[in-house]
């Protein structure tokens, strides 16, 4: 062994030494100890948070997803519900729906019933903000989709669906509100213990049964009778079933006779325009 090795070898002795490693002539590893195992504490030996702990400040804000360009049908409630509630929505070939805004926009009536595409970024709003469930639109644009015509003139107010008196008429107007004409054939509140909303069915001119829901009773039912034509005002529902006859939902507005606008000009819907 040279010289310089030999340093080496020492060097390397002493470092072990340092280290507690054992100290020796020689660096051949030995054959390691048994650990002792860790002791595994109990559920009443874990740390909890005290009640001092922070407690997180709760965010309000919304959540915003990507921007996107899509098409959609642009759909504005006749009249309104609950807590005044008369949505704007975009409603997607996919059966996605979403809101475009609590009250309909007078800048966009031109587009009611109207395919459109829009940009924007959806967005659902903080669990502890009150709103509607689902998924919301922060609209940056909106223009008529390829092929749909443009109201001339504007309107200055929402126009009013179409009259539907057969099933052909209505099956076209699934996720659109209709001024659907027919006899009235029951009409009664759910039950003791559900008396603010009410049920009924609508005999169309071709026989069909028309199943209604969501109709207000509350003080003030509606005021017409069974066996008298009507016209019910409402939102067409997709049937459960392929084949099966559409519903209508609501809130279901109803006016004696064949009426134009039914329920829509009430003086507590004209208020609107904020986005």
């Amino acid at each position: 062994m040279t010289l310089l090795s030999q340093a080496a070898v020492r060097s390397a002795i002493a470092l072990a030494c340092l280290l507690g490693l054992g100290c020796g002539g020689s660096l051949q590893p030995t054959a390691s100890q048994e650990s002792t195992p860790v002791p595994v504490p109990t559920i009443d030996e874990l740390p909890f948070p005290s009640d001092d702990a922070p407690v997180p400040e709760p965010s309000y804000e919304p959540r915003f997803g990507e921007p996107v360009e899509r098409e959609a049908l642009y759909v504005v409630a006749p009249v309104a519900g609950g807590k005044n509630l008369q949505a704007v929505s975009l409603r997607f070939d996919d059966g996605e729906v979403w809101v475009r805004s609590y009250r309909p926009v007078a800048a966009e009536l031109q587009y009611a019933d109207k395919r459109v595409v829009v940009t924007g970024r959806p967005y659902t709003n903080s669990p502890y903000v009150q709103s509607v469930a689902g998924t919301h639109f922060e609209l940056h644009t909106i223009t008529l989709a390829p092929g749909e015509t443009a109201r001339d003139p504007v309107p200055q107010r929402i126009p009013a669906p179409p009259f539907v008196e057969n099933r052909v008429s209505l099956e076209a107007r699934v996720g659109l509100w209709a001024h659907c004409v027919g006899r009235l054939e029951s009409l009664d509140s759910l039950d003791d213990d559900n008396p603010w909303w009410g049920e009924g069915t609508l005999a169309l001119s071709d026989g069909s049964t028309l199943v209604m829901d969501a109709i207000p009773f509350g003080d003030d039912p509606p005021r017409v009778q069974v066996g008298d034509t009507v016209t019910a005002l409402g939102l067409v529902l997709a049937p459960e079933q392929a084949g099966a006859m559409p519903g209508l939902g609501g809130p279901v507005r109803f006016c004696t006779g064949r009426v134009e606008r039914c329920s829509m000009d009430d003086g507590w819907q004209r208020d609107f325009g904020r986005k």
